[in-house]
């Protein structure tokens, strides 16, 4: 009888080397992985810590680059106009006094009082001036700015308009710091067009205003 002797070697896989292959299979996946997948993973990893230190020193020298400008910029002047000529010729023109108590004052209000030729009757000045060969004015156009002395708080300007002039200011003495009160008293014409035309009649007039940042009411004394 013939007798195939190869089947003597041939063995039929179990279910125990079934679980060994596949574990010599996973062995040398794992070693593949971390021959070829964890080396490009660790180079990532670097990518990025080096792209995050890039955006850090950008980040400084932005930073640089922006205190530098500042810096300078105090140091730049400009050359834009304000387009505002009542104010130009306030700053340009316009003669200040400060309007101060003859007492002890513990109000934080303190006030300025502009003056600018006047427009109204500007055609009178001959008249004003008596035929003499000099050039007055014979009105004055006034400016109350009111201010306190606390930081960060915008003052108020008011404007008084058009007189002949305010001879006398006086900041009266009250009770009350929430507002300040002046006296003011008004001529029809400026001392200087009295005195170079004699014929001019002389009229006056007693105000009382009470004024602060966010109002100006004015009274008739006399």
């Amino acid at each position: 009888m013939f007798v195939d002797r190869s089947l003597r070697f041939r063995r039929v896989p179990t279910e125990r080397h079934k679980n060994m292959s596949f574990r010599r299979n996973s062995l040398k996946l794992k070693k593949t992985f971390y021959k070829y997948v964890v080396p490009d993973r660790t180079k990532e990893v670097s990518s990025i810590m080096l792209f995050t230190k890039y955006l850090a020193l950008v980040g400084l020298f932005t930073a640089f680059l922006f205190s530098t400008t500042q810096a300078q910029s105090r140091l730049d002047l400009k050359s834009q106009p304000i387009e505002n000529e009542l104010l130009a010729e306030i700053l340009t023109y316009g003669e200040m006094k400060e309007i101060k108590p003859s007492f002890f004052n513990e109000s934080d209000f303190f006030l300025r009082i502009y003056s600018i030729e006047g427009k109204e009757w500007a055609e009178e000045e001959d008249y004003c001036a008596g035929g003499a060969e000099v050039e007055i004015y014979c009105s004055y156009r006034y400016f109350l700015a009111v201010g306190v002395g606390s930081l960060g708080v915008p003052g108020t300007v008011y404007d008084l308009g058009e007189v002949g002039e305010i001879s006398k200011i006086e900041w009266l003495k009250i009770s009350e710091n929430d507002f300040v009160r002046l006296r003011l008293e008004i001529s029809n014409y400026p001392k200087l067009a009295f005195k170079y035309n004699p014929k001019l009649v002389r009229k006056t007039r007693v105000v009382e205003i009470d004024v602060n940042l966010s109002s100006l009411k004015i009274k008739v004394i006399k």
